[in-house]
């Protein structure tokens, strides 16, 4: 049996079209790692990744047979082609561009009383003195600790904390990763080799739960006692939603790591993907401390997209009233305390985004629709072939970046 790959490229790089422009996508078949130039490749174009514009087959060939689209808003087109060869593999691949990206606007306002809920969470978080518990793993150049702290709810915030152990005090930026969606234990991966770097570094799980322990522990939960959480309480008032405590916790992850005596009292910085990166603008905007932020293709985006018919990304609050109907405007209003378009709004601090123009899980206009919102001085990473991913190489620019805007 032979392997088959295609790679796909546009007519234009960077990849950003005005509305009405023709954009072309020319696929190359690879056959056991050489050029191939036979059979039929059926292709799909889809809007946001989601809806079907159109579909047809085209024939693998040396003049460059391609497939063009355009869209007349802004938006992402997107191509896939799909090779079915009878001597291999079935292979596939998708490729994005951007049609006046920097257009996409929130799909709704901020709530009237936002500033006012988020304060009187913060007025709870104030309640519950800062103690923690905490477990030596290592304690060599590194210290690496186990740590809960007291949160709101008897949930506390529970991560790894890694800290360069001879390193003077008020010497080290401190950094706060927090994690994608899921229900897993904190890592201490990142940390660790932030801290060589004499970075103050941690990782905190979304839960609150146990660091540590077995996977068929938190596969229990992620299918029992948390299956929900990700939607949980967005069909009732604001303070029952299950991300307002989860929120609460990264504020307190925060007040832990300033209070730190390493922490050189100039430098915190956020780093989180997907659910992490919602988690990082929630806690940029809950702690006016934080002086830099990395986000990665944030869910969390535009959670009201399809109110002027965009697709709504994770986590897919749309879901609740898709079969209870009479939800809808609960749901609607509540969403909006915990879109990231009304953090970004008022987060005036450095910040570095990555978005995926083929990311089916958290669209590309709900990112952008964040990304222009966003007060402060920004930069995004483009990827027209990238999926829901954090690739190593947006892993350190993500780094590069935080330290660039070191104090």
């Amino acid at each position: 049996m032979s392997s088959y790959s295609i790679e796909i490229r546009s007519n234009k790089n960077p990849s950003h079209y005005s509305c009405g422009e023709t954009a072309y996508f020319f696929p190359l078949v690879i056959k056991d790692e050489f050029h191939c130039f036979e059979g039929k490749i059926e292709w799909i174009l889809r809007r946001d990744n989601e809806t079907e514009l159109s579909r047809g087959f085209i024939s693998a060939s040396r003049k460059g047979s391609g497939v063009e689209g355009t869209l007349d808003q802004p938006g992402f087109l997107e191509c896939e082609f799909i090779l079915k060869p009878s001597d291999g593999n079935e292979a596939s691949a998708k490729y994005g561009v951007a049609y006046e990206a920097h257009k996409i606007a929130p799909s709704t306002e901020m709530p009237q009383d936002y500033h006012e809920f988020w304060n009187s969470q913060l007025e709870r978080l104030a309640q519950i003195p800062i103690k923690h518990t905490e477990k030596i793993i290592e304690d060599d150049a590194i210290q690496l600790l186990d740590v809960q702290i007291d949160c709101v709810d008897n949930i506390p915030t529970s991560g790894y904390l890694a800290r360069p152990k001879n390193a003077p005090e008020k010497s080290c930026p401190a950094l706060l990763f927090c994690q994608g969606a899921g229900v897993r234990s904190a890592h201490f991966h990142a940390p660790f080799e932030n801290a060589l770097s004499g970075i103050i570094s941690m990782n905190i799980n979304a839960h609150g739960l146990p660091n540590g322990r077995d996977n068929s522990y938190y596969e229990s939960l992620s299918t029992g006692e948390l299956a929900d959480y990700r939607i949980r309480g967005f069909d009732g008032p604001p303070e029952n939603a299950y991300f307002t405590n989860m929120f609460l916790r990264v504020r307190r992850a925060l007040d832990f790591l300033c209070n730190d005596p390493l922490w050189d009292g100039k430098n915190l910085w956020l780093n989180g993907t997907s659910q992490g990166a919602m988690q990082t603008f929630a806690g940029a905007y809950l702690d006016k401390r934080v002086t830099a932020l990395a986000a990665g293709v944030p869910a969390g985006s535009d959670l009201t997209g399809n109110v002027i018919g965009r697709v709504t990304g994770w986590p897919r609050p749309d879901s609740i009233f898709q079969d209870n109907p009479e939800k809808r405007d609960q749901v609607l209003d509540t969403v909006r305390y915990f879109d990231n378009v009304n953090f970004a709004k008022n987060i005036n601090i450095p910040g570095i985004f990555s978005v995926g123009f083929v990311d089916g899980t958290c669209k590309p206009s709900s990112v952008y629709a964040v990304y222009n919102a966003y007060a402060g001085k920004k930069e995004i990473i483009d990827k027209n072939r990238m999926a829901h991913e954090g690739p190593r190489d947006i892993e350190e620019a993500f780094i590069a970046y935080l330290l660039n805007h070191k104090k």
